[in-house]
């Protein structure tokens, strides 16, 4: 019974450190947030696209062969092979706006939490500059705020495409 409440209360912590995030992520950019889902969705649907194109490709293949080279079959896989290279294409495209998008959404994110530090720093008193404490979390703060971000982003978002891309 006590290791379900330990499992129940590690689960609650990890659903409010999901919110925290993604509304932080949110209000950093919800269009930055809505491509990004726009593209992991988009990855996340091609691989299926890939293999009936894929399939179809040897589908029409077999068929010009079966059918010695008649042009109609000739020509369907000649476009099948078309697109499967427009589908690697788009793969490409998908790849490197999603690429994209994630650092601009790192850097809009440092940017908002170096800001933050700022405005805490413009609040304090010249008194509670000089407790060595104080000012050594804010520098601290600081400093960490960034690998802190960097690795936000190298563990939160590829989770959310972990779902979707299954290549």
């Amino acid at each position: 019974m006590k290791r379900i409440q330990t499992v129940v209360c590690q689960l609650k912590m990890v659903i409010s450190t999901w919110k925290r995030v993604l509304i932080l992520f949110w209000k950093v950019s919800p269009w930055i947030v809505i491509g990004l889902l726009a593209f992991t969705i988009g990855l996340g649907l091609l691989p299926a696209m890939q293999i009936q194109v894929t399939s179809y490709v040897v589908q029409s293949v077999a068929s010009a062969i079966y059918e010695k080279g008649v042009p109609e079959f000739v020509s369907a896989a000649l476009l099948a092979g078309l697109l499967q290279g427009g589908l690697a294409i788009l793969s490409l495209l998908l790849t490197s706006g999603q690429q994209y998008l994630q650092s601009l959404l790192q850097m809009q994110l440092s940017n908002v939490v170096s800001f933050q530090i700022m405005e805490k720093a413009a609040s304090l008193t010249l008194q509670q500059y000089e407790d060595d404490e104080l000012y050594d979390r804010m520098q601290r703060a600081n400093r960490e705020s960034m690998y802190v971000l960097l690795r936000l982003r190298w563990r939160i978002l590829p989770l959310g495409g972990a779902h979707f891309d299954k290549r």
